[in-house]
């Protein structure tokens, strides 16, 4: 499904109409969503909890909350709440007697995608980032998000979002058949220990740092190893592929990324470039529909 941007006028009202009037939320189904669960031991401020699977209600909550403040004028990026609202895992989820939780921090992920969003579309018209963008709500974003910093001495982000997409240093976290593979209502998630995540990740970044030093995606997957390692050992992490379950489900292009890294690796320049071809083809398929109609 295509961004609010994408919207023609007709239907932009009357997906206003729909929210304003109760309705069932808009769907962000091009979403995908990498978790860090931390032992629930490990954040007292959440000890007498409810810890059932909360996710539903929680999800429900934040969508119905963002079509409030994105479709109406003007726009209103950055939600008010939820910062601390604590998404569960139960201990049966992964079968090891631990419940666990994930702060969702809807405020404090959305300051970060500000200032990123800021940075990806410096070609774009002065009146199109005032539309997006209302320089006041980035003003805003800003010193709330010094304040924040200042104030926490644990400023950690315990969520990653992407669009359209699976970043290829998230799939080199997981592995499907060899992870723990369940369903969230219809979206495939795949949730691994972080210490088997962390090593992934780390292995990958060594071989990128030494035959790669100056790529983009050397960069990117050292940020993610060091990510991984600011969390407790017992955490686990969960790629939620969210709805492009339905688009790319079962998904090949883990596999293709360490065939890639493995490739490089071992210095042969023509694998490395095939599979990266087929791993690029594989996501195109997916990311074209972000432009269409």
């Amino acid at each position: 499904m295509p961004g609010l941007g994408c919207l023609p006028r007709t239907r932009l009202k009357k997906a206003r109409r729909r929210v304003y009037s109760g309705g069932m939320s808009y769907a962000r189904s091009y979403q995908t969503h990498l978790r860090v669960f931390e032992p629930l031991a490990a954040h007292p401020e959440y000890d007498g909890m409810d810890v059932t699977d909360n996710r539903a209600r929680l999800f429900a909550m934040r969508d119905a909350d963002a079509d409030r403040r994105l479709l109406g004028l003007p726009v209103n990026p950055v939600p008010a709440g939820m910062r601390d609202a604590p998404l569960f895992l139960p201990a049966g989820k992964v079968g090891d007697g631990i419940d666990r939780v994930c702060p969702m921090q809807e405020d404090v992920r959305s300051w970060l995608a500000l200032e990123q969003l800021a940075e990806d579309w410096q070609d774009w018209s002065a009146a199109a980032m005032r539309m997006v963008l209302p320089e006041r709500a980035r003003r805003r974003a800003a010193s709330a998000k010094t304040a924040w910093l200042q104030e926490n001495a644990d400023a950690r982000v315990f969520t990653r979002t992407a669009a359209w997409e699976v970043p290829p240093t998230w799939l080199v976290a997981v592995v499907a058949d060899q992870d723990m593979v369940g369903h969230e209502g219809d979206a495939v998630v795949v949730r691994t220990p972080i210490l088997a995540a962390s090593g992934r990740a780390e292995w990958a970044a060594e071989v990128l740092e030494r035959r790669m030093p100056d790529d983009i995606i050397t960069a990117k997957m050292r940020g993610l190893a060091e990510w991984l390692d600011d969390f407790d050992l017992n955490a686990v992490v969960e790629l939620d592929y969210g709805g492009l379950t339905e688009r790319i489900w079962p998904d090949d292009t883990p596999a293709l990324v360490d065939h890639w890294i493995e490739a490089v690796d071992s210095g042969d320049d023509e694998l490395a470039q095939s599979v990266r071809h087929h791993y690029a083809g594989r996501w195109n398929e997916v990311s074209a529909l972000a432009t269409s109609s």
